[in-house]
């Protein structure tokens, strides 16, 4: 990213809005459907996700889903809403 630094400066001004990023989660749509199946899971509004789904479909601040790769830059940019 060649305006990095010019990003960061936007994004840090008074001006900007305050937006706290704490967790990014992307759940592979296949993995989740299955795990979901198996445990007999009705789909639908309010579905129930288990606490070591949305631990493994973490990309942000741990990279643990390791099919969404966070470049530096990405991870760089995030950290400015943590």
């Amino acid at each position: 990213m060649n305006n990095l630094p010019q990003l960061a400066s936007l994004l840090k001004s008074r001006d900007a809005i305050d937006y706290k990023i704490a967790t990014i989660i992307g759940h592979p749509t296949a993995e989740l459907l299955n795990a979901l199946r198996e445990r007999g899971v009705q789909f639908g509004t309010g579905t129930s996700i288990t606490g070591p789904l949305w631990e493994r479909a973490e990309i942000y601040p741990v990279q643990r889903n390791h099919q969404l790769i966070l470049s530096n830059d990405e991870r760089t940019l995030l950290a400015l809403f943590r």
